[in-house]
């Protein structure tokens, strides 16, 4: 049994705009029990170019994992918003009880750029 406390937004890829970005509308707001909510920006490398300088990038980088009650219909490649952040899933594991009840579903999302 969960005990859900964080509020999440579902998101949807409609259609897209006249660059080719998809415009995202909201399928509505549930709650999830945060286990991991990792978000940040990392150092990455570039490689060398022709005049020798090394640069580098800032990369957006998001590691979350959260369970959904199995009566939240979630599948991969929708699109979360959590704490402001969006992120994508992209494993959905279903959790079941000692007596094989199915009792959540853990989702691992990541960053969404």
């Amino acid at each position: 049994m969960i005990y859900p406390t964080l509020w999440v937004e579902l998101l949807d890829s409609t259609a897209h705009d006249r660059f080719g970005q998809p415009m995202l509308v909201s399928k509505g707001r549930f709650k999830v029990c945060p286990v991991k909510l990792i978000f940040g920006e990392d150092r990455t490398t570039v490689r060398t170019d022709s005049s020798g300088s090394h640069g580098s990038a800032q990369e957006t980088v998001s590691d979350v994992v959260v369970l959904a009650r199995p009566a939240q219909k979630l599948d991969t490649g929708d699109v979360l918003q959590i704490l402001g952040n969006r992120v994508v899933i992209r494993e959905i594991h279903p959790r079941y009880t000692v007596l094989g009840k199915h009792d959540h579903n853990e989702v691992r999302c990541e960053g969404w750029v």
